[in-house]
């Protein structure tokens, strides 16, 4: 589609991988369980500048790619059904999906009928206005779920017997960072915040709101491990509090509240 970019994923918590120059992977030992990636950004909410995922299967062993939004094990993000894991399967040449809820072995939007070409075809998982998975197959939605994603959301991959992807790359909306409220490097995201994400109160200020949120986007600037923050507005000429989310989890759920500005760091805090 006009406008859509791709970039290469940083990934963290892997294992038993192989990495390959042009954002390929191959595996090397073990199983799902134990040959697996994670992607080190998370997506964290419609109206992310990264909006899933492309990718490109390898001959034909066993490979799986998708998008994970909960704490299951690599092993279990597949083989429980529970899990919250939207994923496409080549099975040494067999392909199946699996939506949250559903078997790893599912035939969702008739993917096992479909012509392919294991070495040429194109997969994406995006997420689309409503917040659904749409599956494709070379530019062409052949399934969406009937289930939306939770946030945050990582590419997960998962490596058995000779299982290989040429590529794994984020897709991106093409419309850059939004540098909402004029804050470079930042997205606004909702009029709330997230309860259940943990997060820190790092400054109080009587400034104008405009000046607060710019402070406290310059704190979580320079904290590595911050990924969003929020300002709390108590009021005219009151207090206005800076929190801080410093982890990866527990952005699943929003609280709206009109007194509050959430902001997340892009991908890229420049462009």
């Amino acid at each position: 589609p006009v406008g859509w970019t791709y970039e290469s994923i940083e990934w963290e918590n892997f294992q038993y991988v192989d990495f390959q120059e042009n954002d390929g992977m191959r595996w090397t030992a073990g199983g799902f369980g134990s040959s697996y990636a994670s992607s080190k950004y998370n997506i964290m909410g419609w109206g992310d500048d990264v909006i899933g995922i492309e990718f490109q299967f390898k001959d034909s062993g066993q490979a799986i790619v998708g998008l994970a939004c909960d704490t299951h094990s690599p092993n279990n993000k597949i083989y429980t059904n529970g899990a919250c894991y939207y994923m496409i399967y080549n099975d040494g040449g067999s392909f199946y999906n699996k939506q949250w809820g559903t078997s790893y072995a599912s035939d969702h939007g008739g993917i096992r009928s479909l012509s392919k070409n294991v070495n040429a075809d194109v997969w994406r998982l995006t997420i689309n206005s409503d917040g659904y998975i749409e599956y494709s197959q070379n530019g062409v939605v052949f399934y969406t779920s009937t289930n939306k994603l939770n946030f945050p959301a990582t590419a997960h991959v998962g490596l058995h017997t000779n299982g290989a992807v040429n590529y794994v790359r984020f897709i991106r909306s093409g419309e850059g960072c939004a540098n909402s409220y004029g804050i470079e490097g930042y997205r606004f995201m909702l009029q709330g915040y997230w309860p259940n994400a943990q997060h820190r109160s790092e400054m109080d200020s009587y400034l104008e709101l405009g000046v607060v949120m710019e402070s406290c986007a310059r704190r979580c600037r320079v904290a590595p491990t911050c990924i969003a923050f929020h300002v709390y507005d108590t009021g005219v000429g009151a207090v206005k509090q800076c929190f801080m989310y410093l982890e990866q989890h527990g952005f699943g759920t929003t609280t709206n509240d009109n007194s509050r500005y959430a902001f997340k760091k892009c991908l890229d805090r420049t462009t």
